[in-house]
């Protein structure tokens, strides 16, 4: 999606809201600049929970701004000269699709599919979490995880491998994101241009 077509859908969105845009900048935790930044489309360097909170602020599924965020982010990658041998690609969620049901404060584990698509085995690497945490009253409104970085196993080139993050859900019912991307034990980006692996799930109350 380009630039100039996500910014009519956010402003369509902000404009069926009734608020103004001061007041959907306040109700997403955003400073006006970033919000109107949405609004022109600058959404390069926008984070995925960023979109969870204008979408809750918006009234509509976070599906509806995270889709045409991970198209463009897909249009725009490119492989940078670390990943001309390294190379990675999604293949599916095995655990928790978006939008799954959890329990607050539930514990669960999310399991992506992915695959080696470069021509050099993955050594050494890392899945980061990339996520900064909120709160709400003094309540976590993030998904945490009980560790911050996992090993990558050894994946040789072609081969698929199943790789598994450990949740606790927050603690007040809300719709949550946690983003993760590959790097280098120093903490160095391994596909910078990459989209993140992400899990996103609703949290009700028992």
């Amino acid at each position: 999606m380009h630039k100039i077509e996500f910014s009519n859908l956010v402003n369509k969105l902000v404009e069926q809201s009734g608020l103004n845009k001061t007041e959907l900048a306040e109700k997403a935790s955003l400073s006006r600049t970033s919000f109107y930044k949405l609004l022109k489309g600058d959404i390069a360097e926008a984070k995925l929970s960023t979109l969870i909170n204008v979408s809750n602020a918006l009234g509509v599924p976070p599906l509806e701004l995270l889709r045409p965020y991970l198209k463009h982010l897909s249009s725009t990658s490119s492989l940078g000269a670390s990943a001309l041998d390294l190379d990675t690609g999604f293949i599916s969620d095995v655990t928790y699709p978006d939008n799954a049901i959890v329990y607050t404060g539930q514990l669960f584990d999310k399991i992506w599919s992915v695959k080696n698509q470069g021509t050099k085995p993955w050594k050494g690497l890392y899945l980061e979490c990339q996520d900064k945490p909120h709160q709400l009253n003094g309540l976590s409104i993030s998904l945490n995880p009980v560790i911050q970085k996992i090993a990558i196993p050894e994946v040789l080139p072609g081969e698929k491998a199943l790789i598994s993050v450990s949740f606790k859900a927050p603690e007040l019912p809300t719709t949550v994101i946690s983003s993760w991307k590959a790097t280098y034990e120093d903490g160095t980006l391994v596909f910078p241009n990459k989209k993140p692996l992400y899990c996103m799930v609703k949290v009700i109350s028992l």
